[in-house]
């Protein structure tokens, strides 16, 4: 095991200041009940562990990263006889803040994070912490912000890569949606065409969409409702009952609810000016 703890000069309290920096190669059993008085990101190098935190169990592969709050009682383990392991224990007055900030703050397993460029960092952290000075604990002062942003890009990009995937998977069901609109549209079968559950589906689409599945098919239906107001002269009802409304009182009221105006008004608005 190696461990370095640099010296701490209360007289110039930094932002970021790092207390511990180590890495193990056979990561031993840690059971803290009370928890531990510091900020930790645990860093899995090899193999695999076990991550217990307030009662639910956490699967440690290689690549992960998990972070701990101080006085969060947690307890990990090896899975195998070589979980390679590197932590890194830190305080500040500025550390709060910045967790806060980049949603860093509350105890988490970031899974297959850990980059080269992570793992640069920390390298140039533990080289530089070797020398047990206050200039070099100001260096690593900085290399820890860094490393805070590096970590934060890299959850980013995983999001933004899943939420990229997620939304390829919507094109399908906007094309069902587009060619079967006039019909009963079933949320099982958008979810089913996403491979998501319903609940997953509609959290997803109102994400992305800002609206529910529901709200978005009656706007198209809605859309068609005012080209076949303008463009043809059927009575109201059938064309309420054509774009998908079964109750024209209730496209009637969501039409109204969108536009400002009925759908008769509507109609004769456009074509006076026409």
């Amino acid at each position: 095991m190696n461990c370095i703890r640099p010296l701490n000069n209360k007289s110039f309290p930094l932002p970021y200041n790092v207390t511990c920096i180590g890495s193990q190669d056979y990561q031993c059993h840690i059971n803290r009940p009370e928890g531990y008085p510091t900020h930790q990101f645990i860093f899995s190098r090899k193999g695999n562990g076990t991550l217990i935190v307030d009662g639910i169990t956490y699967v440690i592969n290689e690549g992960d990263i998990f972070y701990l709050a101080p006085f969060t009682p947690h307890t990990y383990y090896s899975e195998c006889d070589a979980w390679g392991t590197m932590w890194l224990h830190f305080m500040g007055f500025a550390v709060r803040q910045t967790l806060d900030v980049l949603s860093l703050n509350t105890p988490i397993v970031f899974t297959d994070l850990l980059t080269s460029s992570i793992d640069d960092i920390l390298f140039d952290l533990t080289s530089t912490l070797k020398a047990n000075t206050y200039e070099n604990q100001i260096k690593a002062s900085g290399l820890f912000y860094q490393l805070l942003m590096e970590i934060h890009q890299s959850i980013e990009l995983k999001k933004n890569a899943k939420y990229s995937d997620e939304y390829l998977t919507f094109n399908e069901s906007l094309d069902y949606i587009e060619a079967n609109f006039t019909s009963a549209i079933q949320l099982n079968d958008l979810a089913e065409i996403s491979k998501v559950t319903p609940q997953h589906y509609c959290k997803l689409f109102k994400d992305q969409f800002h609206q529910r599945p529901i709200e978005y098919i009656n706007n198209r239906r809605l859309q068609e409702a005012k080209r076949l107001l303008l463009e043809t002269n059927e009575p109201i009802k059938v064309i309420a009952k054509e774009i998908g409304f079964e109750d024209s009182s209730y496209f009637g009221a969501q039409f109204k609810r969108q536009v400002g105006i009925t759908a008769s008004q509507y109609r004769g608005g456009r074509r006076s000016n026409s």
